[in-house]
C-alpha cells in the first residue's frame, strides 16, 4: 500500500510541477508575442552570443558587456511597461524547499510528509469505518465497576501497542467478547492513532471483506493479486466482526488463511474484532484458530459486561 501512496503522491507533484510550468510558459509565450519586448528579448540573445564568441577568441568584451547591461535595463522596461516582470516567466511552486519535487537530497521534504499522512488517512477512510478516538474515551458512563477497570486496562495496553508499534513482538490483537462490549472501539482509537502517524491501516468489517475475497475469486488469474493486494501489505488490518460473513466453500476460510499467513510471513499486523470467542475454531479450523489466538504475538483480551450501546 505504501507503494501506491507513494506513486499518487510523486505523480500529483508532477502535475502541479506541469501546471505550473505551462502557466510560466504561457505567460512569457504572451509577452514575447508583443513586438517591442520581442524585439528586445532577440537583440539580447545575439548579444549575448557575441560576447560568448567574443570571450572565447580574448577579444575586448566591455563594448558588449555594456551592451547587455543597457539592453537587459531595457527588457526590464518593456516588460513593466506592459505589465510583466521578469519573474513571471518562471513556474512557481507550492514548496519552495523542493519546488515540488518531494525531495531534498535524499530525504522526503516535509511537504511530502505532510501530503503522505493525509494520503494514508484519505485510504484509511476511518472518518466513515471508524471514528472513535482515544480523545472519545468516556469510563464515567459505564456502570459496571469490573467492566470499567477491564477497559482501562485495554485502552492502557492499546496505547501502549500504539506507541511500540514498529518494535513490537506482540503484532496482533485479538478482541473478543459479546456485541457492544467496547471491542470496535478499542480497534478503531488503535486505528485513528496510527493513522496520525503515517501508519497505513486498512479497516474493514469481515462482510465487505468477504465480497472483495469474491471478487478476487471470480476474477481472471492474472487480476486476482489486485483485489487482495492491499490486505496483505498493509501496516495494520482491522478485520472487525469476524463471524457474520457466510462461509462459502473455497472462498471464506481459504482466502482469510491466504491473507493471515502472508501477513504474518511479512511480520505484518493484525487486530481481529469478533463475537465468537472459543467458537473461532469449529467454524473456521485449527490453521486460522491457531494464528488469530497464538499468544507469542498476540495481545487476546475477552469483553464481558453490559452493553454500552444502552447506557447513557
Amino acid at each position: 500500500m505504501k507503494k501506491k501512496i507513494y506513486s499518487k503522491i510523486f505523480n500529483d507533484l508532477a502535475a502541479i510541477r506541469a501546471r505550473n510550468e505551462a502557466v510560466a510558459k504561457n505567460t512569457a509565450d504572451s509577452a514575447f508575442s508583443i513586438s517591442e519586448i520581442n524585439e528586445c528579448d532577440t537583440a539580447m540573445r545575439l548579444n549575448s552570443f557575441a560576447l560568448i564568441k567574443a570571450e572565447m577568441e580574448n577579444k575586448d568584451t566591455a563594448e558588449l558587456k555594456a551592451k547587455e547591461e543597457e539592453l537587459t535595463a531595457k527588457l526590464e522596461s518593456l516588460l513593466n511597461k506592459y505589465g510583466y516582470k521578469s519573474t513571471d516567466f518562471e513556474p512557481v511552486h507550492s514548496c519552495s524547499k523542493c519546488s515540488d519535487t518531494g525531495r531534498i537530497g535524499n530525504l522526503f521534504c516535509s511537504c511530502f510528509n505532510t501530503r503522505y499522512i493525509d494520503e494514508v488517512k484519505r485510504a484509511a477512510n476511518l472518518e466513515i469505518s471508524a471514528p472513535f478516538t482515544f480523545n472519545d474515551c468516556d469510563f464515567s458512563r459505564i456502570s459496571n465497576e469490573n467492566q470499567k477497570k477491564f477497559l482501562e486496562e485495554t485502552y492502557k495496553k492499546a496505547k501502549t501497542y500504539c506507541k511500540m508499534f514498529s518494535t513490537q513482538k506482540t503484532q496482533n490483537m485479538l478482541l473478543t467478547g459479546a456485541t457492544g462490549t467496547g471491542k470496535t472501539c478499542v480497534a478503531s482509537a488503535i486505528a485513528n492513532e496510527l493513522v496520525n502517524r503515517g501508519i497505513t491501516v486498512i479497516f474493514v468489517s469481515a462482510f465487505e471483506l468477504l465480497q472483495k475475497m469474491k471478487e478476487c475469486h471470480f476474477a481472471l488469474p492474472e487480476d486476482r493479486d489486485l483485489y487482495l493486494e492491499d490486505y496483505m501489505s498493509v501496516d495494520l488490518l482491522i478485520i472487525d466482526d469476524l463471524g457474520v460473513e457466510q462461509i462459502l466453500r473455497n472462498i471464506t476460510c481459504e482466502y482469510l488463511l491466504l491473507i493471515l499467513c502472508e501477513r504474518e510471513a511479512h511480520g505484518k499486523s493484525t487486530i481481529v474484532t469478533t463475537n465468537l470467542g472459543d467458537k473461532i475454531l469449529s467454524r473456521y479450523g485449527d490453521r486460522i484458530a491457531s494464528r488469530l489466538t497464538n499468544q507469542k504475538n498476540t495481545l487476546i483480551r475477552n469483553f464481558n459486561g453490559n452493553d454500552m450501546r444502552n447506557q447513557r
